[in-house]
């Protein structure tokens, strides 16, 4: 996952597996202009539409309600472990929880909750400051007629 929360931006791989069918997708959500471009990349077929869910920055909101502290990994073993800060946010339809590292606040899990969306989970792994692969937000070839 590529994520940009100025230009308010996500690029990122998905796999779906229903009945035994795996299927993977390649998507661009760019959420300032309201579409989200999907290439499925088994077909190379390409879908745009406007994003399933509103914009919601994987931050801490100033508002956000510490719920606990924890270390993940092996604790008291030098580099095997991190300190995570875990938050809540209540919303009017909804709710965020979120879990990041300290002192850094970088993500390491969000869970996202709305009576018009539903459920959504991310995970995040190999994280790094800034974005490394620029062209991460091009449009597919496959995309550019739509």
């Amino acid at each position: 996952m590529v994520y940009d929360e100025y230009e308010r931006r996500i690029s990122e791989f998905e796999d779906e597996s229903v009945n035994k069918t795996r299927t993977y997708y390649f998507k661009i959500k760019l959420y300032n202009e309201n579409k989200e471009y999907i290439l499925d990349l088994k077909t190379r077929m390409c879908n745009v539409t406007t994003p399933r869910s509103p914009w919601h920055p994987y931050g801490v909101p100033p508002d956000a309600e510490f719920r606990a502290e924890a270390v993940v990994g092996a604790a008291g073993v030098p580099g095997e472990s991190v300190t995570v800060a875990d938050f809540a946010h209540q919303t009017t339809d909804g709710g965020f929880g979120f879990a990041v590292t300290e002192p850094s606040c970088f993500p390491v899990g969000h869970a996202f909750f709305s009576k018009d969306y539903g459920l959504e989970i991310t995970n995040f792994y190999d994280l790094q400051n800034g974005i490394s692969d620029p062209e991460a937000f091009n449009i597919p070839k496959e995309c550019m007629s739509l």
